[in-house]
């Protein structure tokens, strides 16, 4: 069974600039004083369960190659267009009200597993990438939420 969670490398465990450091031998992204790295920790999550991250679904400005000669996507919307583009659209949910929110609670809980991307609709930019918790074998569906100022995409792994 591929295990994503596992795989994901947490904020706690190593922060964003060693990581780049570990991954890349790029100046692009060595030079950067704070790099984002929430779209590369997924990307080296799926990559290291073996859901490699095929560099030609995007532009090529959009992924960086690491030293290990897999692809890492860059930016948490470019992770957003590559799950779209890879494994599907997205079912949208709109969570604006304590009760939707608490429905949509309760639905993570039972599934228990997936990727969850959320960004300010104020900034209108993705701004950062959490794992929920993938523990099955085959990607599978993504879910949209709505909920104030943020919005989710839950993405499922089922068998």
């Amino acid at each position: 069974m591929y295990n994503i969670v596992k795989n994901y490398p947490r904020y706690e465990t190593i922060n964003s600039k060693d990581l780049v450091k570990k991954l890349f031998n790029s100046r692009r992204l060595l030079d950067l004083p704070a790099p984002n790295t929430c779209a590369i920790r997924v990307s080296e999550a799926l990559n290291k369960a073996g859901f490699i991250i095929d560099g030609t679904i995007l532009p090529k400005n959009e992924y960086e190659k690491g030293k290990n000669d897999k692809w890492y996507v860059l930016t948490a919307m470019g992770m957003k267009r590559y799950l779209e583009k890879k494994y599907g659209g997205l079912a949208r949910y709109s969570v604006n009200t304590p009760e939707l929110y608490r429905r949509f609670r309760q639905y993570i809980d039972v599934l228990g597993s997936g990727i969850v991307i959320y960004y300010s609709q104020i900034l209108k930019a993705l701004q950062d990438m959490l794992i929920y918790g993938l523990k099955k074998n085959l990607l599978e569906r993504i879910i949209y939420i709505i909920n104030g100022l943020k919005k989710f995409i839950f993405f499922q792994a089922l068998n």
